[in-house]
């Protein structure tokens, strides 16, 4: 059986196309129509607890790198990483989710505490508020992934963004690490193949399967 797995993992990298948009997730475990007044954060788990919070006041301070359009796509993907980080701060201090430990048995149990779903629905949102603000140059949202498992390992979901000249994806991945620290960026299929930071703390995701984005159901693990 071991034999064969190089070559079904090259048959599920081939289906990392994604094509979907974000709204069906974000319907599921947020809001597909997020505003900067009313943006609905989940927590706790599977989006198992949601709150309504205004960044009205907050937004144009968050989103200064993105008022003068970025001279690359590599730079917007910056950008991008250090926002998530700058909204979760505030997010972090307006929900009592500050504490929020990077992974998920981590910190499991403890208030405030985030798994991937939570941390994708709250990625995509914010992706989906700077797109519809126009203040995405060199990205289109797509809709998040999955991997995981297959032969062991726990399934885990992300953020998904497009580069439009190249059409290649990139997930923005905020699961990783505590609240407040920069999004890892990296390419869809690095990231499906099993990929986490070095030196993370959180769980070691080493199995990648996917799925394409119009028949995800993603799971409510890590």
């Amino acid at each position: 059986m071991l034999r064969f797995l190089p070559l079904l993992a090259a048959f599920l990298l081939a289906g990392c196309v994604v094509t979907g948009k974000q709204d069906r997730f974000l319907a599921k475990y947020a809001d597909a129509e997020p505003t900067v007044s009313t943006i609905t954060v989940c927590h706790g788990y599977g989006c198992r607890l949601t709150e309504e919070i205004s960044l009205a006041q907050e937004w144009d301070d968050l989103t200064t790198d993105f008022q003068t359009p970025a001279e690359s796509a590599e730079q917007e993907r910056e950008h991008i990483a250090l926002l998530i980080a700058e909204v979760e701060r505030v997010v972090g201090e307006k929900l009592g989710t500050t504490d929020d430990i990077g992974g998920t048995f981590t910190g499991f149990g403890q208030d405030g505490q985030q798994d991937c779903i939570d941390e994708t629905a709250n990625t995509t949102t914010i992706l989906t508020l700077l797109e519809n603000d126009g203040l995405l140059v060199w990205h289109d949202v797509r809709a998040p992934m999955s991997r995981g498992f297959f032969v062991n390992g726990w399934p885990h979901t992300s953020a998904v963004i497009a580069e439009t000249g190249s059409g290649q994806h990139y997930v923005v991945d905020s699961w990783f690490h505590d609240n407040g620290h920069p999004a890892e960026v990296v390419t869809l299929e690095t990231w499906v193949g099993g990929w986490s930071p070095e030196g993370s703390t959180a769980e070691q995701i080493v199995v990648s399967t996917t799925e394409p984005a119009h028949n995800l159901s993603p799971p409510r693990a890590p």
